[in-house]
């Protein structure tokens, strides 16, 4: 976490260079929302000016408080900015400020307190994170298994939401099909603690970072995969960060790894007729820069029209 001072020094150098043309809030998704302009990226630049650089230091509001924590994390006012200011990287230093005052909002306390327990987001015990696994009849899925070639790191929401778990179902029964010798941490996997980053306490995550590399470093794997955008934002931008030293495996989203795949002919798309989109997530596209990819797995499906 930044010290005051370091935030204060951000703080100046951005309000002066932000020209409060209001780019950022022709893209805010919050903004376009709510349609007050305390919501706006530009806006919270001011309110934050207000609390760390007047003379008399001003105490932070409720509002302001709402306003930051209000905020997706998109990093589209960041991508806009003309003046190159890291608005994203601004507001994960003002929320931890938030916690550091005892501002943090009662929701994300509880989280927190519910990762510690759990070491993940639901309600569930850690020891249900295979469950996804139970419909698989042809697939069997290896935990823990040392010397395989890749690792597969599921996330939470793969791992215990029903509407998300076909995602998990899918990745290890394309795994399976590319003859691909993989393996998964099962109860061993901790959450990797974006939602705590994300809500300002960073903190937290070193133990989950520790652990979750222990355990991957521990199992001699290339490769690690996952099918979160945010798990690959946090593997990749976090935890180097956070832990001060290098993964020593290779970190990638599963569209990365398919499309490798498929350029090898390990696995051959079918014929699809259809003509179809493709939304970037945020953290993997606009937050890690992972664009090509899954154009490139849509594209190599005969029949396919991607618009």
């Amino acid at each position: 976490m930044k010290t005051i001072e370091k935030i204060r020094e951000q703080i100046a150098k951005t309000s002066y260079i932000c020209g409060s043309c209001g780019s950022c809030r022709s893209v805010c998704p919050v903004y376009r929302e709510i349609g007050w302009e305390s919501s706006a990226p530009r806006a919270k630049i001011a309110l934050a000016k207000e609390v760390f650089l007047k003379k008399k230091e001003n105490k932070a509001t409720e509002q302001y408080a709402q306003r930051l924590q209000e905020c997706t994390l998109c990093g589209k006012c960041a991508e806009i900015c003309a003046a190159g200011i890291n608005t994203r990287e601004l507001w994960l230093d003002l929320r931890e400020d938030l916690k550091a005052r005892g501002m943090e909002h009662p929701n994300l306390t509880q989280m927190a307190l519910q990762i510690k327990a759990t070491h993940n987001i639901s309600t569930f015990p850690n020891e249900a994170r295979l469950d996804w696994a139970e419909d698989l009849d042809e697939v069997e899925v290896e935990v823990s298994k040392a010397g395989s070639e890749v690792a597969y790191f599921v996330g939470c929401v793969s791992s215990f939401y029903p509407m998300s778990v076909g995602i998990s179902e899918s990745i290890v029964s394309l795994l399976d099909k590319a003859d691909v010798h993989y393996t998964v941490l099962g109860s061993e996997e901790w959450c990797c603690g974006f939602p705590l980053i994300a809500s300002g306490n960073s903190q937290q995550v070193l133990e989950l970072a520790k652990h979750n590399v222990e355990k991957v470093r521990a199992l001699g794997v290339k490769t690690l995969i996952t099918g979160c955008a945010s798990c690959y934002h946090t593997w990749t931008h976090g935890y180097p960060t956070i832990l001060g030293e290098d993964l020593g495996f290779e970190v990638l989203h599963a569209t990365q790894y398919m499309a490798r795949l498929i350029r090898t002919k390990q696995l051959v798309p079918g014929n699809l007729e259809e003509t179809v989109t493709y939304h970037d997530p945020c953290d993997l596209g606009r937050n890690s820069g992972i664009y090509d990819e899954p154009r490139e797995i849509l594209q190599a499906i005969e029949g396919l029209s991607l618009v």
